[in-house]
């Protein structure tokens, strides 16, 4: 652990994992929020790669609970570098089974560092992979952990081998 007030889990110099209180009854309501808004016609789809699209954006106004976690993930990217964000941009993954979330990194210049949230993480249902000085950090995902790491980093996401839909949320935190 790195000194902090949120207790930040360093698993590398540059990538760290910080595990939300309370995230059960939270990520209840997420997911059944996110299920009731899916399919709704001014829900946006994007990245459509495999079979699926690999981003899904619903309102965090919808879907306020949200904002939880977006605010634990600009307090820790400030205890991360000392810099503080004013903005963040959200989607959903939703990989059902047989999926993969293609590589890709999100380094688009106002980025401070990514993020991602597990809401729904069946066992086996794929990990994180992100490739940090030409070595790959595998990191499995749990439920109620939100995972940071510089925008710049290419990851992915393995084959779901779950029989049920896993459900995670993409966090940009930047100026």
């Amino acid at each position: 652990m790195i000194n902090s007030k949120l207790k930040l889990e360093k698993i590398t110099n540059t990538i760290f994992r910080y595990y939300v209180a309370q995230s059960t009854s939270l990520n209840s309501v997420i997911n059944e929020k996110f299920l009731n808004y899916v399919n709704e016609e001014n829900t946006r789809k994007s990245h459509f790669f495999e079979g699926r699209h690999e981003n899904i954006y619903i309102s965090s106004e919808l879907i306020s609970e949200i904002k939880t976690v977006l605010n634990f993930g600009k307090l820790c990217v400030e205890e991360i570098t000392g810099e503080t964000p004013s903005q963040s941009g959200l989607w959903f993954n939703y990989m059902q089974p047989g999926h993969v979330t293609l590589a890709h990194s999100h380094d688009e210049a106002d980025e401070i560092y990514s993020a991602v949230y597990y809401v729904r993480v069946p066992k086996n249902s794929g990990d994180l992979i992100i490739t940090e000085d030409n070595k790959d950090i595998t990191i499995h995902p749990k439920e109620g952990t939100l995972v940071l790491f510089p925008p710049s980093l290419v990851h992915h996401v393995t084959v779901n081998n779950s029989k049920s839909a896993r459900l995670s949320v993409g966090i940009n935190i930047g100026h």
